[in-house]
């Protein structure tokens, strides 16, 4: 099972970090990434939220994908995801 996890791990915090990244474009495009890409109601009002939301997500993936790389990352980015 170690030898599957150690094979794995660096495509699967690569691909799904860069998926997750995406959630940022919610930072920069909120209208756009609400009705576009989430298929939801755009409320101008909630526009603060919507961007917190996609720049702690998608910093969250940016760190995936750097876990990727640097070992000593993965235990806590593993954890907190």
């Amino acid at each position: 099972m170690q030898k599957f996890i150690d094979l794995t791990i660096k495509p699967v915090l690569i691909i799904g970090g860069v998926g997750t990244a995406l959630a940022g474009l919610n930072a920069f495009f909120p209208q756009f990434a609400v009705e576009k890409i989430q298929e939801l109601e755009f409320i101008p009002d909630y526009t603060i939220f919507v961007q917190h939301w996609g720049i702690m997500v998608g910093l969250f993936g940016v760190f995936m994908v750097a876990a990727a790389f640097k070992e000593s990352w993965r235990v806590p980015i593993i954890l907190y995801g």
